[in-house]
Protein backbone atom coordinates (compact mmCIF):
# COMPACT_ATOMS: atom_id res chain seq x y z
CA UNK A 1 0.00 0.00 0.00
CA UNK A 2 3.25 2.49 0.97
CA UNK A 3 4.11 1.88 -2.51
CA UNK A 4 0.89 2.50 -4.32
CA UNK A 5 0.35 5.70 -2.08
CA UNK A 6 3.97 7.05 -3.43
CA UNK A 7 3.03 6.41 -7.26
CA UNK A 8 0.11 8.08 -7.21
CA UNK A 9 1.62 11.24 -5.14
CA UNK A 10 4.04 10.89 -7.64
CA UNK A 11 1.87 10.41 -10.55
CA UNK A 12 0.02 14.14 -9.15
CA UNK A 13 3.15 15.97 -8.94
CA UNK A 14 4.40 14.99 -12.68
CA UNK A 15 0.90 15.58 -13.98
CA UNK A 16 0.98 19.33 -12.28
CA UNK A 17 4.38 19.49 -14.08
CA UNK A 18 3.80 17.54 -17.54
CA UNK A 19 3.46 20.70 -19.49
CA UNK A 20 7.15 22.02 -18.31
CA UNK A 21 8.44 20.86 -21.59
CA UNK A 22 11.37 23.02 -21.74
CA UNK A 23 12.79 21.84 -18.48
CA UNK A 24 15.96 21.60 -18.29
CA UNK A 25 18.06 18.49 -16.14
CA UNK A 26 20.90 19.83 -13.64
CA UNK A 27 24.14 20.40 -15.29
CA UNK A 28 26.14 17.90 -12.75
CA UNK A 29 23.85 15.51 -14.10
CA UNK A 30 24.17 16.67 -17.60
CA UNK A 31 27.96 16.49 -17.73
CA UNK A 32 27.59 13.15 -15.41
CA UNK A 33 25.79 11.53 -18.44
CA UNK A 34 27.56 12.95 -21.07
CA UNK A 35 30.71 11.93 -19.41
CA UNK A 36 29.28 8.68 -19.03
CA UNK A 37 28.38 8.29 -22.71
CA UNK A 38 31.45 9.37 -24.05
CA UNK A 39 33.93 7.31 -22.21
CA UNK A 40 31.68 3.89 -23.21
CA UNK A 41 31.91 5.06 -26.74
CA UNK A 42 35.98 5.25 -26.50
CA UNK A 43 36.01 1.84 -24.27
CA UNK A 44 33.36 -0.24 -27.36
CA UNK A 45 35.79 1.99 -30.10
CA UNK A 46 39.07 0.69 -29.06
CA UNK A 47 40.53 -1.31 -31.84
CA UNK A 48 42.73 -3.27 -30.02
CA UNK A 49 40.28 -4.98 -27.64
CA UNK A 50 37.83 -5.33 -29.66
CA UNK A 51 38.29 -9.09 -28.73
CA UNK A 52 37.58 -8.50 -25.16
CA UNK A 53 34.25 -6.80 -26.36
CA UNK A 54 33.54 -9.26 -28.79
CA UNK A 55 33.19 -11.80 -25.56
CA UNK A 56 31.57 -10.02 -23.31
CA UNK A 57 29.00 -9.51 -25.86
CA UNK A 58 28.46 -12.87 -26.60
CA UNK A 59 28.44 -13.15 -22.82
CA UNK A 60 26.12 -10.55 -22.17
CA UNK A 61 24.12 -11.59 -25.07
CA UNK A 62 23.81 -15.15 -24.23
CA UNK A 63 22.06 -13.81 -20.65
CA UNK A 64 19.59 -11.14 -22.80
CA UNK A 65 18.82 -14.46 -24.64
CA UNK A 66 17.56 -16.64 -21.85
CA UNK A 67 16.66 -14.23 -18.99
CA UNK A 68 15.49 -11.31 -20.03
CA UNK A 69 14.47 -10.42 -16.52
CA UNK A 70 18.30 -10.84 -14.96
CA UNK A 71 19.36 -8.95 -18.06
CA UNK A 72 17.50 -5.97 -17.55
CA UNK A 73 18.20 -5.97 -14.04
CA UNK A 74 22.04 -5.89 -14.01
CA UNK A 75 21.90 -3.55 -16.75
CA UNK A 76 20.22 -1.20 -14.52
CA UNK A 77 22.45 -1.63 -11.51
CA UNK A 78 25.91 -1.30 -14.14
CA UNK A 79 24.17 2.03 -15.74
CA UNK A 80 23.27 3.02 -12.43
CA UNK A 81 27.44 2.62 -11.20
CA UNK A 82 28.25 3.96 -14.03
CA UNK A 83 26.30 7.32 -13.70
CA UNK A 84 27.28 7.70 -10.27
CA UNK A 85 31.11 7.29 -11.08
CA UNK A 86 31.39 9.45 -13.59
CA UNK A 87 29.10 12.28 -11.47
CA UNK A 88 31.90 12.42 -8.35
CA UNK A 89 34.61 11.79 -11.41
CA UNK A 90 33.91 14.66 -13.01
CA UNK A 91 32.76 16.86 -9.26
CA UNK A 92 36.33 16.10 -8.44
CA UNK A 93 38.13 16.24 -11.68
CA UNK A 94 38.99 19.88 -11.20
CA UNK A 95 39.81 20.04 -7.46
CA UNK A 96 41.53 16.83 -6.77
CA UNK A 97 44.97 17.70 -8.52
CA UNK A 98 47.65 16.43 -6.36
CA UNK A 99 49.46 13.70 -7.05
CA UNK A 100 47.63 11.15 -4.03
CA UNK A 101 44.73 13.16 -4.95
CA UNK A 102 44.91 11.57 -8.70
CA UNK A 103 44.82 8.39 -7.95
CA UNK A 104 41.93 8.35 -5.16
CA UNK A 105 39.82 10.38 -7.33
CA UNK A 106 39.12 6.97 -9.09
CA UNK A 107 39.02 5.42 -5.53
CA UNK A 108 36.51 8.11 -4.12
CA UNK A 109 34.31 7.88 -7.39
CA UNK A 110 34.35 3.70 -7.42
CA UNK A 111 33.21 3.46 -3.94
CA UNK A 112 30.25 5.79 -4.82
CA UNK A 113 29.38 3.84 -8.05
CA UNK A 114 29.45 0.26 -5.83
CA UNK A 115 27.24 1.68 -2.63
CA UNK A 116 24.83 3.38 -5.22
CA UNK A 117 24.63 0.30 -7.48
CA UNK A 118 24.39 -2.00 -4.33
CA UNK A 119 21.32 0.31 -3.09
CA UNK A 120 19.59 0.16 -6.33
CA UNK A 121 19.80 -3.74 -5.53
CA UNK A 122 18.92 -4.15 -2.16
CA UNK A 123 15.98 -1.75 -2.98
CA UNK A 124 15.36 -3.51 -6.38
CA UNK A 125 11.79 -2.96 -5.48
CA UNK A 126 11.46 0.94 -5.43
CA UNK A 127 14.24 0.46 -8.26
CA UNK A 128 11.65 -1.09 -10.62
CA UNK A 129 8.97 1.74 -9.09
CA UNK A 130 11.03 4.78 -10.50
CA UNK A 131 12.15 2.47 -13.70
CA UNK A 132 8.43 2.43 -14.46
CA UNK A 133 7.80 6.02 -13.42
CA UNK A 134 10.73 7.26 -16.27
CA UNK A 135 9.35 4.43 -18.77
CA UNK A 136 5.57 5.91 -17.99
CA UNK A 137 6.72 9.68 -18.70
CA UNK A 138 8.11 8.49 -21.40
CA UNK A 139 5.60 7.42 -23.20
CA UNK A 140 2.85 9.94 -21.69
CA UNK A 141 5.48 12.47 -23.55
CA UNK A 142 5.26 10.59 -26.89
CA UNK A 143 1.67 10.04 -26.62
CA UNK A 144 0.96 13.68 -25.61
CA UNK A 145 2.98 15.03 -28.55
CA UNK A 146 0.96 12.92 -31.00
CA UNK A 147 -2.28 14.18 -29.36
CA UNK A 148 -1.08 17.44 -29.61
CA UNK A 149 -0.64 17.61 -33.28
CA UNK A 150 -4.02 15.96 -34.05
CA UNK A 151 -6.38 19.27 -34.61
CA UNK A 152 -9.58 17.14 -33.38
CA UNK A 153 -7.87 16.47 -29.76
CA UNK A 154 -5.44 19.21 -29.33
CA UNK A 155 -7.43 21.51 -27.38
CA UNK A 156 -8.72 18.26 -25.38
CA UNK A 157 -4.99 17.09 -24.71
CA UNK A 158 -4.40 20.53 -23.38
CA UNK A 159 -6.67 20.36 -20.43
CA UNK A 160 -5.90 19.65 -16.82
CA UNK A 161 -7.74 16.36 -16.72
CA UNK A 162 -6.41 14.85 -19.42
CA UNK A 163 -2.77 15.48 -18.43
CA UNK A 164 -3.83 14.25 -14.98
CA UNK A 165 -5.56 11.08 -16.42
CA UNK A 166 -3.02 10.23 -19.58
CA UNK A 167 -0.11 10.75 -16.82
CA UNK A 168 -1.69 8.35 -14.61
CA UNK A 169 -2.40 5.59 -17.18
CA UNK A 170 1.00 5.35 -18.75
CA UNK A 171 3.33 5.71 -15.28
CA UNK A 172 0.96 2.79 -14.19
CA UNK A 173 1.87 0.79 -17.54
CA UNK A 174 5.44 1.53 -17.13
CA UNK A 175 5.65 -0.24 -13.47
CA UNK A 176 3.65 -2.95 -14.77
CA UNK A 177 6.28 -3.31 -17.94
CA UNK A 178 9.03 -2.62 -15.74
CA UNK A 179 8.45 -4.82 -12.22
CA UNK A 180 9.63 -8.73 -12.34
CA UNK A 181 6.23 -10.13 -10.38
CA UNK A 182 3.89 -8.20 -13.45
CA UNK A 183 4.70 -7.66 -16.88
CA UNK A 184 8.35 -7.31 -16.99
CA UNK A 185 8.70 -10.89 -18.15
CA UNK A 186 6.59 -10.41 -21.02
CA UNK A 187 7.79 -6.83 -21.89
CA UNK A 188 11.49 -7.94 -21.51
CA UNK A 189 11.01 -11.39 -23.22
CA UNK A 190 10.58 -9.66 -26.18
CA UNK A 191 12.64 -6.39 -25.67
CA UNK A 192 16.45 -8.43 -24.70
CA UNK A 193 15.99 -10.63 -27.29
CA UNK A 194 16.20 -8.26 -29.83
CA UNK A 195 19.20 -5.98 -28.69
CA UNK A 196 20.93 -9.74 -27.14
CA UNK A 197 20.59 -11.55 -30.34
CA UNK A 198 21.76 -8.77 -33.09
CA UNK A 199 24.78 -8.52 -30.15
CA UNK A 200 25.34 -12.09 -30.31
CA UNK A 201 25.71 -12.41 -34.48
CA UNK A 202 27.72 -9.35 -34.35
CA UNK A 203 29.93 -10.40 -32.06
CA UNK A 204 30.59 -13.82 -33.93
CA UNK A 205 30.95 -11.97 -37.34
CA UNK A 206 34.09 -9.86 -35.61
CA UNK A 207 35.48 -13.12 -34.60
CA UNK A 208 35.02 -15.23 -37.68
CA UNK A 209 36.30 -12.51 -39.49
CA UNK A 210 39.43 -11.81 -36.83
CA UNK A 211 40.04 -15.58 -37.62
CA UNK A 212 39.61 -15.52 -41.19
CA UNK A 213 42.02 -12.71 -41.97
CA UNK A 214 44.37 -14.44 -39.34
CA UNK A 215 45.23 -10.60 -37.89
CA UNK A 216 44.96 -12.31 -34.16
CA UNK A 217 48.37 -9.89 -33.33
CA UNK A 218 47.04 -6.72 -35.46
CA UNK A 219 42.98 -6.77 -34.65
CA UNK A 220 42.96 -2.82 -35.33
CA UNK A 221 42.90 -3.91 -38.75
CA UNK A 222 39.25 -5.63 -38.53
CA UNK A 223 36.05 -3.65 -38.14
CA UNK A 224 34.76 -2.83 -34.39
CA UNK A 225 31.91 -5.28 -33.04
CA UNK A 226 30.29 -1.66 -33.44
CA UNK A 227 30.49 -1.73 -37.07
CA UNK A 228 29.16 -4.94 -37.17
CA UNK A 229 25.89 -4.25 -34.90
CA UNK A 230 25.27 -0.95 -37.45
CA UNK A 231 25.52 -2.91 -40.57
CA UNK A 232 22.64 -5.77 -38.56
CA UNK A 233 20.60 -3.00 -36.58
CA UNK A 234 20.81 -0.30 -39.58
CA UNK A 235 21.58 -2.20 -42.89
CA UNK A 236 19.96 0.66 -44.95
CA UNK A 237 22.56 3.28 -43.65
CA UNK A 238 25.62 1.64 -42.34
CA UNK A 239 28.40 0.12 -44.16
CA UNK A 240 29.08 -3.46 -44.84
CA UNK A 241 31.42 -5.08 -43.24
CA UNK A 242 32.33 -8.94 -42.92
CA UNK A 243 34.43 -11.63 -44.67
CA UNK A 244 32.20 -11.60 -47.91
CA UNK A 245 32.59 -7.78 -48.48
CA UNK A 246 36.22 -8.14 -47.34
CA UNK A 247 36.43 -9.89 -51.00
CA UNK A 248 34.02 -8.07 -52.97
CA UNK A 249 32.02 -11.12 -52.92
CA UNK A 250 28.28 -9.94 -52.93
CA UNK A 251 24.40 -11.40 -54.54
CA UNK A 252 23.92 -9.28 -57.56
CA UNK A 253 20.04 -9.38 -59.19
CA UNK A 254 20.08 -7.21 -62.18
CA UNK A 255 21.06 -3.52 -60.85
CA UNK A 256 20.70 -4.38 -57.11
CA UNK A 257 23.59 -5.42 -55.17
CA UNK A 258 23.13 -7.27 -51.95
CA UNK A 259 25.80 -7.99 -49.54
CA UNK A 260 25.94 -11.20 -47.86
CA UNK A 261 27.51 -10.40 -44.55
CA UNK A 262 24.54 -8.16 -43.96
CA UNK A 263 21.89 -10.50 -45.90
CA UNK A 264 23.10 -12.98 -43.21
CA UNK A 265 23.14 -11.04 -40.57
CA UNK A 266 20.10 -9.94 -40.07
CA UNK A 267 18.98 -13.69 -41.19
CA UNK A 268 20.50 -15.05 -38.13
CA UNK A 269 19.53 -12.35 -35.89
CA UNK A 270 15.73 -12.88 -36.90
CA UNK A 271 16.24 -16.26 -36.07
CA UNK A 272 18.05 -16.24 -32.69
CA UNK A 273 15.61 -13.68 -31.89
CA UNK A 274 12.32 -16.19 -32.99
CA UNK A 275 13.49 -18.26 -30.89
CA UNK A 276 14.23 -16.61 -27.41
CA UNK A 277 10.80 -14.98 -27.82
CA UNK A 278 9.51 -18.02 -27.46
CA UNK A 279 11.62 -19.78 -25.55
CA UNK A 280 11.73 -16.95 -22.81
CA UNK A 281 7.43 -16.45 -23.07
CA UNK A 282 7.10 -20.30 -22.25
CA UNK A 283 9.11 -19.40 -19.24
CA UNK A 284 7.62 -16.87 -17.88
CA UNK A 285 4.00 -18.63 -18.29
CA UNK A 286 5.71 -21.08 -16.31
CA UNK A 287 6.82 -19.22 -13.99
CA UNK A 288 3.23 -17.23 -13.58
CA UNK A 289 1.27 -21.04 -13.55
CA UNK A 290 3.99 -22.06 -10.90
CA UNK A 291 2.85 -19.12 -8.71
CA UNK A 292 -0.29 -19.57 -8.88
CA UNK A 293 -0.64 -23.03 -8.04
CA UNK A 294 -0.95 -24.18 -4.36
CA UNK A 295 2.11 -24.49 -2.00
CA UNK A 296 1.07 -27.69 -1.26
CA UNK A 297 -1.50 -30.00 -2.20
CA UNK A 298 -4.05 -31.08 -0.34
CA UNK A 299 -4.13 -34.37 1.45
CA UNK A 300 -5.98 -37.10 0.41
CA UNK A 301 -8.10 -38.11 3.57
CA UNK A 302 -7.25 -41.27 4.78
CA UNK A 303 -10.00 -43.93 4.57
CA UNK A 304 -11.61 -44.94 8.14
CA UNK A 305 -10.03 -48.03 9.59
CA UNK A 306 -13.07 -50.27 10.61
CA UNK A 307 -14.09 -51.59 14.13
CA UNK A 308 -13.17 -55.08 13.46
CA UNK A 309 -9.83 -53.99 12.45
CA UNK A 310 -9.27 -51.69 15.42
CA UNK A 311 -9.85 -54.37 17.64
CA UNK A 312 -7.72 -56.64 16.13
CA UNK A 313 -4.82 -54.37 16.15
CA UNK A 314 -5.77 -54.13 20.30
CA UNK A 315 -5.47 -58.06 20.81
CA UNK A 316 -1.75 -59.16 21.70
Amino acid sequence: MLAVRVLVVATIVLACLAEEQNAEAPSELSSAVGAAKTDLWELITTKNFQWVIAIFGLVFGYVALTDGKKFFQWLVLVSVGAVSFCFVLSQLQATWVGNAAKIAKYFASLEVALFMGFAAKKGWDCTQLLLGLAVGMYIFHTVQGVALSVPQIADVATHSVWITALCTLTVLLGCWMTHENHGAGRVMGVLTPLFGSSVVVAAIGYLAMLAFTGDVNTPSKVPSVIEFWNMIVFPMQSQAVGIFHSTDTALTFGTHKFEIDQVLGVFFTIVIFGLSVKYQLKADTDERHALKAPLLAPEKSKPKESAEAVTAAKLP
